[in-house]
């Protein structure tokens, strides 16, 4: 396979942004077996203002660099102003190009017990985000089963599988969390 500069500071973001990261071993990139890696950015210029919408969660292939959240973009799922920041460490990549990551919704009527969300592109339709956990809020399929307010979530490593499905453990509360169970998450089921 012929080697190809995959990422570099300076690059140019698809708004017209530049990319001005410096990347390192610990900088929470992720591989897949297709030659792409997901990495959390830092933008300046172009359509960058202040902190608002300066950071972002991309995928570099040989063929460029595609956009999967910015900072500041509407939450997924939401129309009442709420934005989310995505998490820059702990991004996950399947060989199918999916994305998972952790991030912090702001604004619109969050509260600390249930701004902490995990989020994916799989099973969401092309370009778009989905929510796959959010604290204090049910989880699916549970009528007394809820993710911990103030919780966290954490993704296990290698936690996106190929077909969407998303490993994660997280704490729970709620009147039938005597009751064991447990679930990985599959592309639609939340």
């Amino acid at each position: 396979a012929a080697s190809w500069l995959m990422a570099r500071e300076g690059m140019a973001y698809p708004t017209g942004a530049t990319i001005t990261s410096t990347f390192t071993g610990s900088s929470g990139m992720q591989c897949n077996t297709n030659g792409e890696a997901v990495a959390s950015v830092s933008l300046s210029g172009g359509d960058v203002s202040g902190s608002t919408n300066n950071q972002a969660i991309v995928v570099f292939s040989s063929t460029g660099v595609r956009p999967v959240f910015r900072k500041g973009s509407a939450a997924p799922g939401f129309a009442d102003g709420t934005t989310l920041t995505p998490d820059t460490f702990g991004l996950q990549l399947n060989g199918s190009g999916d994305v998972a990551f952790g991030g912090t919704l702001v604004g619109g009527t969050v509260t600390t017990a249930d701004d902490k969300v995990l989020v994916t592109t799989a099973g969401a339709p092309a370009g778009q985000t989905r929510i796959v956990a959010r604290e204090g809020t049910l989880v699916q399929g549970y009528t007394d089963v809820a993710f911990k307010s103030t919780g966290s979530f954490s993704p296990a490593n290698h936690a996106l599988a190929a077909d969407g499905s998303y490993l994660f453990t997280a704490s729970f509360e709620g009147a039938g969390v005597a009751t064991p169970f447990g679930r990985a998450d599959a592309p639609g089921d939340l």
